[in-house]
This record gives structure tokens, C-alpha cells and sequence, in this order.
């Protein structure tokens, strides 16, 4: 069980906005922009801002310098066909970027901004990172542990390299599940507050499909553990829903955009492939571009030893297995021109969670003294891998080469087969 003796909330609160503010300067800071699917998102917000409801045929200019890139057309008006959820999250910010510089929605018209897009990428990456140490510190009160486990979030995962990259669906997503994450947590000593994660995994899949996996997941663990409940979290699920499927149908004509399509992640003769490139690949594996997370494997052993943990922590495991075998359907697995193990960058704060059980269960009350000697080993090989997954992703953050691994010497898209190439892995480049 947790320390009884927390540090005051207001000193959680400064050390979080702390951890923001550090963590959203590396990010901001970090060269590299990837802005390709994402490159409608801000042109969307604007939209929105002017009551155009999301509709580009005010950039018109822009949109047929890319060849038509990533858009669709509803009831003859061109929109971007990745989901509006980022746009409509990202709008403050676009707005107070008219503000600031009056020329910004000029020049929508006619180019993609991809540094405004990299910054507000990057807030809400760091606005991840800070509400994970609020809800790591809560279950472990140490600052060590949950300002440890933070840095191996925020830079030693593809929060780094992919998440704050570009404004495409990865980084808000991530948010979403963490607050939703905070707020079971709090429901394990209040439980009146359980209903309210309908709020952030409404949001969520309003973001990016996959969400339906933790709400799947998770809504099955409030059936279970907050049975009483269960009607007002569908209840506070259908006021972020019913909006939505309003506005796509009378927008699209569909209560469900193209985009939510089961058919379009279809089964692949290369599943199995993708299940296992999806780990350890030198292009796309998880564990080889965080190999620290392969302790997340021994501290969910260790959580789901803990009766107090137990059923939260199946809950998150599940997610991430289940998360992994979807993800593995789709023929097209390594997602394209992306860096490192994009495909499994939403279910993150699921893995990294597990990582201090390591430390509860080496340092806990239970804890033998002989075990000492283990405790330092396990701690340096913690350390080892930490650093090696931090070097991983700032390779994909701080150089341009990596990135270039996706199209030379020929796109990986149409040579696959490259993905398995040690000779030549993006991260050498």
C-alpha cells in the first residue's frame, strides 16, 4: 500500500507544473517536426474558430500544393480524414496564435506551420508528463520514484520522439488516458469520483479510435469494482458522445466517420510478423527502442501480487495485450514513414506505470536484508536501460538522419523487409 504520508497536494501541484515546464522546454527545444498526417490540424482548428465546422475550402491553396494529401470530401467540402478531436482540443491554442501574430491564419492558406504545430504538440505531450508524476506520486509518495518513472515517460519512450513531434493524435491521446488513469486511482479512496473518467475516454476516442480498447477494458472495471456507478459513467461518456455523433452526421452525413471504419484494420497474412515487429524490431520494436520497459513485464508481476493493485493492474495489462494484438492486425503495421514503435505509443502510460512496482518490491516493508546486494544490481540495471532508451528516442527528437531512414534507400513501404535490416536501423543513421 501506498505511504500514508504524502507531501502536501500544493507541493505536488508546483512540483508537477514543474516537471511541465522542464519537460515541455526539451520538446520545444528539440529540432526535429514530423508534421505529415498531422498537417490539417491547426487548418481544422481554424476552421472551427470561424464556424466553419472543420470544413478546408478556405485553404484550398495549400491543400492542392500536397497533392490532396489525407483529405476527404463530406457533402462536397474538403476536411481532413483523421479525427477532429485534436483540432477541437488544439483550438485555445490556434486562437491565441491569431491573437499573438494577426498573419497567422494568413499564411494557413497557403503553407503548414509546423513549429506552431510542434509547440502545441509539445504542450500536450509535457501536460502528460506532469500529470503522470501527479498520478505516479499518488500511488508511490516518493519524489525519487515518481520523478524517475516520469523522466523514463517523457524521454526515455516515443513521448519524445513521436508524441511532441507534430500535432498528430499520439500526444492527446496519451493525456486523456492519464487523466482518465488519475482518476481510478483517486476512486480507489473515493470511489464517488470513478464515473468521472467517462469524461477523458469519451475524449479519447473522440481522438483516435484505439481509445476503444481502454474504455472497453476500463469500463469492465467499473462494472466490476464501482458497480453502482456504471450509469453515471455512461451518463458523463454520452456528454462528450452525443455531440459528437451530431456534429459528424450532419457534417459527413454518418454518425461515425470513415476513419472509425472496422473493416479499415482488417486481418493480415503478416500478423504474426507484425507481432513480433512490433517488439523487436530494429525499426518498430518497443523493446528495442525502450528497453526499459521491459521491466514494466516484472513490476506487473509484482502489482498484480498486491491485493490492493491487483485488479487495477490486470485492467492496464490487458490493455496493453490487447492494444498490441489490434494494433498487429493492421497490414500496414509499422505505420508508415514514422520513428521507432509509433503503433504502441498509446498505450505508454500503461507500461511505464508498472515500473516502480519494481522498486516496491525490492524495497518494500517486506523486503529481506539479504536482498540488498539485488537491489543495487536491479537499480543499476534499471539505470542502464533508462539511459539506453533516453539515447534511443533523442536520436528520433534531436537528428533529422533517423527520419530519413523511412524513404532512402527505398521507402519502407515498399520494402517491408526492411524492417528487420540490423545492417542499416534508423537509429544509427
Amino acid at each position: 500500500m501506498p505511504i500514508k504520508k504524502p507531501l502536501e497536494a500544493i507541493s505536488v501541484v508546483v512540483v508537477a507544473a514543474l516537471v511541465f515546464a522542464v519537460v515541455f522546454t526539451v520538446y520545444a527545444l528539440s529540432p526535429v517536426k514530423t508534421s505529415a498526417d498531422s498537417r490539417w490540424s491547426l487548418h481544422t482548428s481554424m476552421s472551427l474558430i470561424r464556424g466553419q465546422g472543420g470544413a478546408l475550402t478556405a485553404y484550398g491553396p495549400v491543400i492542392e500544393s500536397t497533392g490532396f494529401y489525407a483529405i476527404e470530401h463530406c457533402r462536397g467540402e474538403p476536411r481532413t480524414m483523421f479525427p477532429i478531436g485534436v483540432s477541437v482540443l488544439a483550438t485555445p491554442a490556434v486562437l491565441v496564435a491569431s491573437l499573438v501574430s494577426p498573419e497567422f491564419e494568413t499564411r494557413l492558406a497557403n503553407h503548414v506551420p509546423e513549429t506552431v504545430e510542434k509547440i502545441i504538440a509539445s504542450i500536450f505531450s509535457a501536460l502528460a508528463a506532469a500529470v503522470f508524476f501527479v498520478l505516479v506520486h499518488m500511488r508511490f509518495p516518493s519524489l525519487a520514484v515518481a520523478g524517475g518513472t516520469t523522466l523514463v515517460f517523457a524521454f526515455g519512450t516515443s513521448m519524445w520522439s513521436v508524441s511532441s513531434r507534430a500535432l498528430w493524435q499520439h500526444g492527446p491521446l496519451v493525456l486523456m488516458l492519464v487523466v482518465a488513469m488519475l482518476i481510478l486511482q483517486s476512486a480507489r479512496t473515493r470511489p464517488t469520483v470513478a464515473p468521472f473518467a467517462a469524461l477523458p475516454l469519451a475524449a479519447a476516442f473522440v481522438i483516435r479510435p484505439t481509445a476503444a480498447v481502454p474504455i472497453a477494458v476500463l469500463g469492465l472495471y467499473l462494472l466490476i469494482v464501482h458497480r453502482t456507478m456504471v450509469w453515471r459513467f455512461l451518463l458523463l461518456a454520452a456528454l462528450v458522445a452525443v455531440p459528437w455523433l451530431v456534429f459528424n452526421e450532419v457534417t459527413c452525413g454518418s454518425p461515425l466517420p470513415s476513419y472509425y471504419n472496422p473493416g479499415r484494420v482488417g486481418g493480415s497474412s503478416t500478423v504474426a510478423d507484425a507481432l513480433l515487429g512490433n517488439l523487436v524490431s530494429p525499426s518498430r520494436g518497443l523493446f528495442v527502442y525502450s528497453p526499459v520497459l521491459l521491466l514494466a513485464i516484472t513490476g506487473f508481476v509484482v502489482a498484480v501480487r498486491q491485493p490492493a493493485d491487483r485488479t487495477l493492474a490486470i485492467a492496464f495489462g490487458a490493455i496493453v495485450i490487447v492494444h498490441w494484438l489490434q494494433v498487429s492486425r493492421f497490414p500496414h503495421w509499422w505505420l508508415g514513414h514514422s520513428y521507432g514503435p509509433r503503433a504502441m505509443s498509446d498505450v505508454l502510460p500503461f507500461l511505464v506505470w508498472f515500473l516502480p512496482f519494481n522498486v516496491a518490491g525490492l524495497a518494500g516493508p517486506h523486503a529481506r536484508p539479504r536482498m540488498a546486494g539485488t537491489v543495487l544490481i536491479g537499480t543499476i540495471l534499471a539505470g542502464i536501460l533508462a539511459a539506453a532508451s533516453i539515447g534511443m528516442h533523442a536520436a528520433g527528437a534531436l537528428r533529422r538522419e533517423p527520419h530519413y531512414w523511412n524513404a532512402t534507400p527505398v521507402s519502407v513501404d515498399h520494402a517491408p523487409s526492411r524492417l528487420w535490416d540490423w545492417r542499416d536501423p534508423p537509429f544509427l543513421r
